[in-house]
């Protein structure tokens, strides 16, 4: 089978003990129920130690305080798998922050930024962030049920054009990544409609393009990203009605004081806010000042989303969701970068460090619960739309 395989995915090596921030910590380990038969079936003290890891809010899961796993040593190593092997581990715990997505015609592999370590790597690579063809066998179940390979290649071909335009936006700025995502949203909202109205060709018959600008100087984009937050204007950044919305969602919650302290840090920066809100005049204040000390981090927002329609856009093949799965990822864009404003506001900085480390913790706290990306989803509709 052809494989598609992200540019960094096999430069990903964990860390281990060393790991700034590691995934034994913060979040259930679901376990499959081969998992639970090999771990039932280990001898000894083992054996003890699996069956009361695996009680909790749901039988069937390490971890359900979303602390540190029971099997993390002192020295942040898997007990399990020091005495094991790496193959005993629970699939989840083997195969994480790896991701197989087999199409049925080809795989595709990414690498998840929610592990600091990826994020520490499409930082690096951010700017030739790309798949990899070669042939070899999948390692994947099917991921979807569509057999249509035509649409299939559709989607492709329109996301490599989504791709590109991101790219030829960096080196103009905020400006112009703002009117470019804008593009992407209104072209995700015909193509909803046209394929609502039965016009299944509309992604091939009307390819996207950003006319009336160039696709290679963008003359006419603004030199700074429009703040107003209009519903006819950009949807980057997030306006302050946006933002109130989504940080009172189950994003936010004061267990994550104990199972991920570093994202807890970052979001009681915003709900010291009086009121646990935050005024459009502030926060564009804020976005004004953050893009103006850093210029240059425009383009690290631009391959953010590029990672983004990588990995996501081809949910399209499945659910024909056009609009809600290039707006989830405008609300991660979006939340990336007013965490990393707010951060900036805070401290007078955000090293580069700090930036990844917000990246990171965000997506491993956002991406994993679906209940509340479907209610981000609706708030955020409901402000823009």
């Amino acid at each position: 089978m052809e494989i598609r395989e992200i540019s960094i995915f096999k430069e990903f090596r964990c860390q281990g003990e060393n790991c700034p921030d590691t995934c034994c910590k913060g979040w259930i380990i679901p376990l499959t129920r081969e998992d639970r038969k090999r771990f039932l079936s280990a001898g000894g003290f083992f054996r003890f130690r699996f069956a009361a890891a695996m009680v909790g809010r749901r039988f069937g899961d390490f971890n359900s305080s979303c602390k540190y796993c029971p099997f993390l040593n002192i020295r942040g190593l898997c007990s399990i798998q020091l005495k094991y092997g790496h193959g005993f581990i629970p699939e989840t715990c083997r195969s994480y922050p790896r991701s197989y997505r087999n199409y049925g015609v080809f795989e595709e592999r990414y690498v998840d930024l929610s592990c600091i370590c990826v994020a520490g790597l499409f930082i690096k690579n951010y700017r030739d962030l790309k798949l990899i063809s070669y042939e070899s066998t999948a390692e994947g179940d099917l991921y979807s049920t569509n057999d249509d390979t035509g649409y299939l290649k559709d989607l492709t071909d329109t996301r490599s054009l989504f791709i590109k335009a991101l790219y030829e936006s960096e080196p103009q700025g905020y400006g112009c990544l703002a009117y470019v995502l804008k593009a992407i949203d209104d072209y995700a909202s015909e193509a909803q409609d046209a394929f609502i109205h039965g016009h299944e060709d509309h992604l091939r018959t009307s390819p996207f393009v950003l006319s009336p600008y160039s696709e290679t100087a963008f003359p006419g984009c603004p030199a700074k990203p429009d703040l107003t937050g209009s519903k006819t204007g950009a949807v980057f950044p997030l306006p302050a009605s946006a933002v109130n919305f989504l940080m009172n969602t189950a994003l936010v919650s004061e267990y994550l004081k104990y199972g991920s302290p570093y994202i807890y840090g970052i979001f009681r920066i915003y709900t010291d806010y009086p009121s646990h809100r935050i005024s459009a005049a502030r926060l564009n204040k804020i976005y004004e000042e953050y893009t103006k000390k850093y210029p240059d981090y425009a383009g690290y927002y631009a391959a953010y989303y590029v990672y983004y329609l990588y990995k996501f856009f081809l949910n399209c093949y499945e659910d024909y969701s056009f609009t809600k799965n290039i707006r989830m990822g405008l609300i991660h864009l979006g939340m990336v970068f007013f965490l990393h404003s707010i951060y900036f506001d805070k401290n007078g900085e955000l090293p580069l460090s700090e930036f990844t480390h917000i990246m990171s913790a965000y997506n491993r706290r956002a991406y994993f619960n679906y209940k509340n990306l479907d209610r981000m989803y609706e708030v955020f509709v409901a402000d823009f739309f």
